[in-house]
């Protein structure tokens, strides 16, 4: 399983593309929560004026990421967005919050993912702040975030437990 939270969900997605295409290693599951995974403004991201993370420093996040290409075409492996084939990746389980800038480029991965026919699962939160579940985990919404994500980490395990390789 691979997963990861904001650049890091990013880079989730783009390590199972990789495994998928080099053909190395299976990924049984990946779980990139509300991922990093365009460097061209999407309509989420464009005058995004979220708490925590917004069009601003999202812009900085890739200059630094990706230097002078930030807004340019670059390999789904640094910009998982640009993906153009996602048969025979792995299922997915995500979520997002429907007002941070990450919202738009999430559901698009998520659909991305249906149209390929891998399996895939996104929650939408009511709330405009990115990683509101690390930043406030006592609240009630990520309570709930947190509970659906180990349902379904729970759930891929058991899925994939019988596929595992046996010791001998």
């Amino acid at each position: 399983m691979v997963g990861g939270e904001s650049a890091g969900g990013g880079l989730a997605a783009a390590v199972c593309m990789l495994a998928r295409d080099r053909k190395e290693i299976r990924v049984a599951c990946q779980m990139p929560l509300y991922p990093m995974l365009s460097n061209i403004d999407t309509e989420s991201s464009k005058n995004n004026h979220g708490r925590v993370w917004n069009t601003r420093r999202n812009h900085i996040g890739w200059w630094f990421y990706l230097r002078g290409r930030a807004k340019k075409k670059v390999s789904p492996y640094a910009s998982p967005a640009w993906q153009t084939d996602y048969k025979g990746l792995p299922p997915a389980y995500t979520f997002v919050g429907e007002g941070e800038p990450f919202y738009a480029e999430t559901l698009q991965y998520v659909e991305n993912l249906r149209k390929a026919g891998v399996p895939a699962e996104v929650d939408v939160y009511p709330t405009n702040m990115h990683a509101f579940d690390m930043l406030q985990p006592k609240k009630e919404l990520s309570r709930k975030a947190a509970a659906a994500f180990l349902e379904h980490f729970e759930k891929a395990m058991k899925r994939n437990s019988s596929k595992a390789p046996q010791d001998t």
